[in-house]
């Protein structure tokens, strides 16, 4: 039976059925089309055939390097959640920042919906509905979060990072103070990070006006957090947010701005009065030193004189360029390489120093998650389904760390990038019923021997039985 719906022509199933007594024709289900130009078109085409080629090197080797990040997950979550959580971190761990449109179809292209077969669903109806009861629901995610906690080293570095958000409908997005930057709205990130282990334990979305000061507070508060040094920059600084970091037998370090009352006061007239080496990435610099204790908090001004040598030439350099002046170098000369932190910490001036130091490694975190996770545009509209999103880009950070660690451990030199890159070469194909790997060579195998992984070896397992 043809019908004309709208000037396209369809076809369906029909048949000839008794109804009271009388024959009458009953419509079945549409089997395809016809085109004036190239005739009957029938719906089975290609396109809903069993895939047969999926993508294949650079999944194994991330879920294989990470899976402790899904134990994690299962120790919390019922484990269905648990699964699709992992597997949709491990994709935008794979590919970036992914649309809720894209994520089935990758699903679907990988390995892993050939190693879980009909398991999971990645419907973009479904992870919208996932990321909504992870914003909305979040009891388990704070357990979860309570239980990254436990396993730190307990010395968390916070920092917070500018979003650009194009989403107008979002309560999120606000004018912020990278609004001559973006032209555009923001979102801000707040996250905490083991600066011991690289691993980040805590996430959450903040709306694009409000100060780090504010929202270190909320984040804080959410939780019953104990025991912990905190590491933070000069924007979170605030007598309640030092309060803040005080209780619960808490600790804290953050450098002061230049116009805060302790940093004048130290900072004039005072002499430097010890000194320590200071040793990072097989880098020795002298450090020199003056401390004071103000209404029990330490106050230590730094200076590291290795950086205020190079600070002072490329002053000088720019003297003789004619950008600055002499008066300015000799006025401003003593201020470089320098710092003040504040600290309520029980430890020596190095330690602290070293501790902060140590915060440089959020650092190189931001930059994957700005640049390889690539969140600077987010485009979801709804306040509960951009705080689940922030879980998800949390999870995949972890796994991130994880593949990470085992690279170091490995003392391979090439970044996660590349070596990702280089296992993406690897294919599975379905043959006689048998998943066989192809496009490799001996530099893609070489990249799993390294890890003990065979490649192999898990393609027969996917046999079905």
């Amino acid at each position: 039976m043809v019908k004309v719906i709208h000037n396209k022509y369809y076809v369906y199933e029909h048949s000839r059925i008794k109804r009271d007594g009388k024959w009458v024709t009953k419509m079945g289900k549409l089997i395809g089309s016809i085109d004036p130009l190239i005739g009957f078109i029938p719906n089975d085409s290609m396109r809903k055939d069993e895939i047969t080629s999926v993508d294949f090197g650079e999944y194994y080797l991330a879920y294989s390097l990470s899976k402790n990040v899904l134990d994690d997950l299962i120790s919390v979550f019922n484990i269905k959640d648990a699964y699709t959580i992992y597997f949709l971190s491990l994709i935008h761990f794979i590919n970036g920042f992914t649309y809720l449109k894209d994520i089935d179809s990758l699903y679907r292209m990988s390995y892993l919906s050939i190693k879980y077969n009909e398991t999971l669903s990645f419907k973009e109806k479904s992870v919208s509905s996932l990321y909504d009861s992870l914003g909305r629901r979040q009891n388990k995610v704070n357990e979860f979060e309570d239980y990254l906690i436990s396993k730190s080293s307990k010395e968390l570095a916070i920092d917070g990072h500018c979003i650009k958000s194009a989403s107008n409908d979002n309560d999120l997005t606000e004018k912020g103070n990278k609004a001559n930057q973006f032209k555009d709205d923001q979102l801000n990130v707040l996250m905490a990070y083991d600066i011991n282990t690289s691993k980040p334990v805590l996430s959450r979305v903040y709306s694009g006006g409000t100060l780090d000061k504010i929202s270190i507070k909320d984040l804080i508060e959410r939780k019953n957090l104990h025991s912990l040094l905190f590491i933070v920059d000069k924007g979170f600084y605030s007598k309640e947010n030092m309060s803040l970091f005080s209780s619960n037998d808490n600790h804290y370090i953050v450098p002061l701005w230049a116009n805060h009352k302790l940093y004048k006061k130290i900072t004039t007239g005072s002499s430097m009065d010890k000194l320590f080496v200071f040793e990072r990435s097989k880098k020795r610099s002298t450090v020199e030193y003056h401390e004071e204790v103000f209404e029990d908090k330490k106050v230590i001004y730094y200076r590291d004189l290795s950086q205020n040598a190079l600070e002072c030439t490329d002053y000088l350099s720019k003297v003789e360029d004619g950008k600055y002046t002499m008066e300015e170098y000799l006025e401003k000369k003593d201020s470089f390489g320098t710092i003040v932190l504040e600290s309520n910490l029980d430890k020596s001036a190095e330690e602290i120093y070293k501790l902060y130091k140590k915060r440089w490694m959020i650092e190189t975190f931001y930059d994957y998650y700005k640049n390889r996770l690539d969140v600077n545009t987010l485009h979801l509209s709804d306040y509960y389904k951009t705080q689940g999103l922030s879980f998800i880009m949390l999870i995949a950070s972890l796994i991130y760390s994880e593949v990470n660690k085992s690279i170091k451990e490995k003392k391979i030199k090439d970044s996660i990038e590349t070596i990702l890159l280089d296992a993406r070469f690897l294919k599975l194909h379905k043959s006689n019923n048998k998943w066989n790997v192809e496009n490799i060579n001996q530099k893609h195998l070489e990249i799993f021997n390294m890890f003990n992984l065979n490649v192999y070896e898990e393609a027969l397992s996917l046999i079905k039985n």
